[in-house]
């Protein structure tokens, strides 16, 4: 039967015996610094202040956008003409704004207004064309 023995001195070095036969040597234990070799260099942040060139935009085309012209088309095809006129003014100018907030230049809005009327009222005549046969060709 091998009964514990704790040392007096845990930082001296002793001999205790734990059984007759069985000897141990108690010996401090030390932290050693680490000696990891690290490679040091010179971090470097992102320079946030910088002159970039600034992005170009490339705006999806308002004709393509069927939704939109599809959601137009229909408002403008329930409506009078006095609340459809008042709807179209609203929407031309809700797509001015965001199209000049995303950085489009004039000309480039211009061209995109007028590529869109030109989509919905294509979309206008195909609806009332189609209407009697619902659809159906």
């Amino acid at each position: 039967m091998v009964t514990p023995v704790v040392p007096m001195n845990y930082w001296s070095s002793q001999t205790i015996m734990v059984t007759p036969v069985v000897q141990f040597m108690v010996t401090p234990v030390v932290p050693s610094p680490l000696k990891i070799p690290m490679k040091v260099e010179a971090m470097m942040q992102l320079d946030l202040f910088t002159y970039r060139k600034p992005a170009t935009i490339h705006a999806f085309p308002l004709d393509r956008r069927r939704k939109l012209v599809g959601d137009a088309a229909e408002a403008l095809n329930t409506k009078s003409y006095s609340q459809g006129k008042a709807h179209w003014t609203r929407l031309v100018s809700r797509l001015w704004k965001e199209m000049h907030a995303s950085g489009l230049d004039t000309q480039m809005i211009e061209r995109e207004i007028a590529a869109f009327g030109d989509a919905v009222s294509r979309e206008i005549n195909i609806c009332q064309h189609y209407r009697g046969t619902d659809g159906a060709a």
